[in-house]
């Protein structure tokens, strides 16, 4: 039995090692199946890459890719640019004379604004200079390139281009098979005698087939003439030319790296015309910029410096694309990677040539005072002379020969009969590399030497100033200087205005605020004589408003498209309350209210302003001048109607003045009563409780406190109604209940409220109405009255009359409305005939303000003395807005956000009392104010400080003639009225 069971656990134990070598074996072959299945997609889409041109990325060729990046793109920093100049200060005290100080340009050496332009003048012509000399260094037959394209230039009068042209060949060589041993291996362990164990390791060797190509690329640099653009027409002139051989091996197929077998690349071409234009005879460049140009602004931003940056990327661009042509393996990403080019061409760079466009001013001592005369010769002796920059040039070119000599010690020069093909390159494509960095170099220095003068006269205006200027400083400013510019009269002031009554403490606080500084709005401010104007609630209700006018003009500056960000606040005070009303102002007598607001004790509303500025007229004019004469005339309907609906209207509305009125009280009788304020309000927006309900109705000649005691009567009267109904409405809703409690367990024990019973079928007698069992005294047809109670007596009576005072207020109504509207359209007709005889006078109609401003800004802008653009604005409203309340007294202030429905219903709640406090229109409105706002925006294209930097421009100016254009409209004045002295408006050259 023991040799039995030791027998079944050895075949068991066995058994199990058979199962779980088989396992292994298994997953190993799952293994190998999926390297083998993920071998054969990367092949699949190396093919697929390949047909394209190009191969999958290594973590390897990422970072040559970066390095590349960072190797084309050279773009220094102003850091590093300084970093280099020193580096060549060094090279530069060698090459001049021992006596001479030259030292980098800047602030702190005494010269004056002219001397930035001949420096700028001087960089441009040496960096042309120098990229002359890099394009002779890449013509291999005497190295002279610019002197035969301007023999080209002036003997064929046409332009002349300089053409890199490569074609590409891939022949089949030889094939080849070969043992690669696999990465994988079996061991196999063997049970010798005396417990001794052997391992055998067994190595997999697999038979591969490898192809070999010759890859041929065939490049040459030349010049062409016109449209001549074949290397082989009689025009052109050969610089260089070479035929390189490399050898690419394919494994494992026989297919053509480069498909097609004979590829020509695209060509890449860099006109020279202007360059030639800007050269002597003698092949000197001869750059000038011409400071009597209107265009000339500053020592950068000029015509002439323009294009010559404009040539010099283009040159820029041209090296850039050779560079990376055989930084990439002739362009095959799939070359590069076999014969690893983008790993050794990294040490091939320009960095050994010297860029003499270096920034330099002569250090001159002062040894006198000097006058006018001798100052402008001192202007010539902080530049360096015509003979230094011959000796910059003569070492640039001297450098250029060295490195060239350099690289001929690393590389050889192969040609198509060359047997060795396992060459990455040549001696010539390293020679047009080095060159290729180097004209990249002298670009870039170029570049960064311009705007290292503007970052000189940066410098020198933060010194002058103290801080470098922003947008809120100039603000500030112009806040300031407005006080001084305008006289008092006509002077911008803040919009920012006290609601109150008379020499009563205000109610509440209405202003324009700017977001991020939280400055008032500057408005150009004007206060109109009253008349009427009508506000339209809905189709049937106009209401008459006759409080105070005011029209603003609101000029707004803006740099660079920073966005204008701008909220109206409005604040009640505690135990106060107003009417905020928003909308556009149509004609001369229309207010069209599109948004409104109740604020009391303590409310506080944030509205944000959509600024959108409309195209000026010039911007217009351009616009529609290619579009048909229809198109056209729609175009200025179009542009016409967004002008007119551009005045912005803001209305505010006093609610104790009007309930007074209203109610037939005396005036301030209503200012100490805060609970019957609110409780009236109340009424008025929750319950919509006519007014008649509740006005004064005693004798005339009664004291004030007993005509208000009349009216809190009224007030209480209907207030108990009110609680009265409440609690019925209360009461019923729990006999209801009980009802239906009661209800629900007789019909659980009784037979005769049963679905099925025959008093509930409809086919029973007394279901149908004409029977008598139908009868609300019925039992069977009709609950008993315990079952439902009615009212009490007084309440009914209570709600009768009620009833009667609402039919009698409703027939009254409909009679002052209709009597109202008809004295309404008559003064409508004749306050329309009265403007329609003085429409000439602008400030008549306020919907033609925003024309009349467009015009002016159109006429002064023709003349040729404005910078910037002037355009007309229109404000509107954002769909989202905050507002701060206090529920009571002693709870802290909550904010919440308001949003288009949450408005849409504040503003119902505001139209139902201004319907109640204008009696649906019968009554006007004295107490209050609108203000109608026309907003203009003086666009600056660049930043405060490239406008005063790069554009040269003082925008102080500019913003004085566009406050004083807006200031002239709004107060229909001339200019000269407007300011304090005449010497601004001779300043301004009006």
């Amino acid at each position: 039995m023991d040799a039995d069971n030791e027998r079944h656990k050895r075949e068991e134990r066995e058994r199990q090692e058979r199962q779980r070598t088989r396992e292994r074996r298994a997953n190993k072959v799952e293994d190998i199946k999926r390297k083998e299945a993920r071998r054969r997609e990367i092949n699949r889409k190396t093919l697929e890459l390949q047909g394209k041109g190009r191969k999958p990325d290594t973590e390897q060729d990422q970072k040559q890719k970066e390095a590349r990046r960072r190797m084309t793109h050279r773009y220094l920093t102003t850091q590093q640019f300084e970093r280099r100049v020193y580096e060549s200060m060094e090279v530069i005290k060698r090459i001049l004379d021992a006596n001479r100080n030259p030292r980098i340009a800047s602030s702190e050496q005494d010269h004056t604004y002219d001397d930035k332009f001949s420096l700028s003048q001087l960089m441009t012509n040496i960096g042309l200079t120098a990229t002359c000399n890099a394009f002779d260094a890449l013509d291999e037959h005497g190295g002279n390139t610019m002197q035969k394209a301007l023999s080209l230039f002036l003997e064929h009068g046409k332009s002349v281009t300089l053409r890199f042209q490569a074609k590409k060949k891939c022949e089949f060589l030889s094939e080849e098979e070969k043992e690669d041993e696999s990465p994988t291996s079996s061991e196999v362990t063997i049970e010798e005698s005396e417990g001794c164990k052997t391992v055998k390791r067994r190595k997999i060797f697999n038979k591969t087939q490898y192809y070999h190509w010759k890859y041929t690329v065939e490049y040459e640099i030349y010049l062409f003439v016109g449209n001549e653009s074949g290397s082989d027409c009689q025009t052109s002139q050969i610089l260089r030319k070479n035929i390189f051989c490399s050898k690419i091996t394919e494994k494992g197929r026989k297919q053509n790296p480069l498909e097609q077998g004979v590829l020509i690349c695209e060509p890449f071409d860099l006109n020279l015309t202007w360059l030639l234009k800007k050269m002597g005879i003698d092949s000197s460049v001869e750059f000038r910029i011409d400071r009597s140009l209107e265009s000339c602004r500053t020592p950068s931003v000029n015509k002439e410096t323009q294009e010559a940056q404009h040539f010099l990327n283009s040159i820029n661009t041209w090296a850039r694309s050779i560079y990376a042509f055989f930084r990439h393996g002739y362009g095959d990403e799939y070359f590069s990677a076999q014969r690893n080019i983008s790993a050794n061409f990294i040490n091939i760079s320009g960095k050994g040539v010297f860029v003499p466009v270096v920034p330099l001013f002569e250090q001159v001592e002062k040894t006198a005072e000097i006058n006018s005369e001798s100052k402008s010769e001192s202007t010539s002796q902080v530049m360096l002379s015509s003979h230094d920059i011959e000796l910059l040039l003569n070492e640039q070119i001297k450098t250029l020969k060295e490195c060239t000599e350099k690289l001929k010690t690393q590389f050889s020069h192969t040609d198509a009969t060359a047997k060795d093909l396992d060459n990455s390159y040549t001696l010539s494509e390293a020679v047009i590399a080095m060159i290729s960095n180097h004209i990249m170099d002298i670009v870039n220095y170029w570049n960064i030497s311009c705007k290292y003068i503007e970052g000189m006269l940066m410098q020198q205006l933060n010194d002058a100033i103290g801080k470098r200027i922003g947008v809120a400083d100039l603000d500030e400013f112009v806040r300031f200087h407005n006080k001084r510019f305008f006289n008092d009269t006509y002077a911008a002031e803040d919009f920012c205005y006290t609601i109150r009554r008379g020499n009563h403490y205000p109610d509440g606080l209405l202003t324009i605020a700017e977001k991020a500084e939280n400055n008032n709005a500057i408005t150009f401010t004007r206060r109109l004589t009253k008349r009427p104007f009508f506000i339209p609630i809905n189709t049937s209700t106009s209401i008459k408003f006759q409080g105070d006018l005011y029209a603003h003009t609101w000029m707004l500056q803006r740099y660079e498209k920073s966005p204008l960000s701008f909220n109206i606040i409005a604040r009640a005070r505690q135990f106060s309350s107003f009417l905020l009303v928003l909308g556009k102002v149509s004609g001369s007598n229309e207010f069209i209210p599109e948004n409104a607001i109740i604020l009391q004790n303590k409310d506080e509303i944030n509205i944000p302003l959509l600024l959108d500025e409309l195209p000026s007229a010039k911007e217009f004019k351009d616009a529609i001048k290619s579009l048909s004469p229809e198109q056209q005339n729609f175009a200025r309907a179009f542009r016409g109607m967004k002008l007119s609906s551009s005045v912005f209207g803001v209305c505010v509305i006093q609610i104790k003045p009007q309930l007074e009125v209203l109610l037939g009280v005396p005036d301030d009788s209503l200012m100490k009563e805060v609970e019957l304020n609110q409780d009236l309000i109340r009424l008025f927006v929750d319950y919509q409780i006519p007014s008649d309900l509740l006005s004064y109705d005693g004798e005339a000649n009664a004291t004030t406190s007993e005509k208000v005691a009349n009216v809190k009567d009224h007030v209480d009267h209907i207030k108990n109604i009110i609680e009265n109904e409440k609690k019925s409405e209360l009461d019923q809703a729990k006999q209801e209940a009980e009802m239906r409690r009661s209800t629900r367990r007789y019909s659980r024990s009784s037979p005769v409220y049963s679905p099925s019973s025959p008093a509930y079928s409809s086919t029973s007698p007394a279901y149908s109405p004409e029977s008598p069992c139908y009868s609300p005294s019925s039992p069977t047809g009709s609950p008993t009255p315990s079952a439902f109670p009615t009212a009490d007596a007084s309440t009914t009576e209570a709600f009768q009359d009620l009833e009667d005072a609402l039919d009698q207020f409703y027939s009254k109504k409909q009679e002052e409305s209709s009597s109202s509207k008809d004295n309404d359209k008559d003064s409508i007709d004749q306050q329309m005939q009265k403007l329609s005889l003085n429409l000439d006078n602008p400030a008549s109609d306020f919907s033609t303000i925003p024309k009349v401003l467009d015009k002016a800004f159109e006429n002064y802008a023709s003349k040729g003395k404005f910078a910037g653009t002037l355009r007309n604005v229109t404000l509107k409203t954002a769909s989202t807005w905050t507002k701060q309340s206090k529920p009571n007294l002693l709870k802290p202030t909550q904010t919440r956000t308001i949003g288009k429905s949450e408005q849409q219903s504040e503003t119902n709640r505001a139209y139902d009392l201004l319907d109640a406090l204008s009696r649906s229109g019968a009554l006007e409105i004295k107490n209050g104010e609108l203000h109608m706002i026309v907003s203009a925006c003086h666009s600056f294209e660049k930043s405060l400080v490239n406008t005063i930097i790069q554009d040269n421009i003082n925008p102080i100016e500019k913003i004085e003639m566009s406050n004083l254009i807006a200031a002239s409209v709004i107060h229909g004045v001339k200019y000269s009225e407007l300011l304090q002295n005449e010497s601004d408006l001779k300043r301004l050259t009006i």
